[in-house]
């Protein structure tokens, strides 16, 4: 198939892939309100989030450099804000111009490309654990079942606009075996 001819350079695009119509599973939405307005995939993701974030505060494991240390969380309204117990961070530190996210450190230099739910957090790896972020899963398993793959690794990236970017790049892992199993960031 064409799937099985891609380089490093080709985009592909598959408008329909989370469609009921091309065959992905909506899965059951726990914290769905009798009467209320369906909610898409991004507003199902960032309430998993939400309530994940509300489990008794525990502390990140593992280490990471203080550039990137800096938490966020959103409100009943889903706006961001700061919060040390919040599972999003900051990632793929540019500047505020560039980024044009706000949330530039006091430094006034440092901005941040995007937010990636913070995955070392022991009350995500739980949620998930328990069944509590069945959209997270179930995007994971379409993407493994539509491209016949096994998904090694995951994270959650968050882009909340058109100003949070993320350069062209492969992940170290993807190319060296050791990387990102410890150490030093990638």
């Amino acid at each position: 198939t064409a799937l099985q001819h891609l380089s490093t350079r080709d985009v592909v695009m598959i408008p329909d892939l989370f469609e009921p119509s091309s065959g992905f599973v909506m899965p059951p939405d726990p914290w769905a309100v009798a009467g209320g307005a369906a909610k898409t995939i991004y507003q199902r993701l960032v309430e998993e989030i939400q309530h994940a974030t509300r489990l008794e505060a525990a502390p990140a494991q593992g280490g990471g450099s203080g550039h990137r240390d800096v938490a966020f969380s959103t409100n009943t309204d889903g706006v961001f804000t700061d919060d040390a117990d919040g599972l999003f961070k900051a990632w793929h530190k540019t500047t505020p111009r560039a980024a044009g996210d706000g949330l530039a450190d006091p430094n006034g230099r440092d901005g941040n490309g995007h937010l990636i739910v913070n995955d070392r957090d022991r009350r995500w790896q739980l949620a998930q654990q328990r069944g509590e972020a069945p959209m997270y899963s179930a995007v994971h398993a379409r993407i493994e079942d539509f491209f016949r793959m096994k998904i090694q690794g995951k994270r959650y990236n968050h882009y909340r606009d058109m100003t949070n970017w993320k350069p062209f790049h492969h992940d170290a892992a993807g190319l060296d075996k050791d990387a990102g199993k410890g150490g030093k960031d990638a």
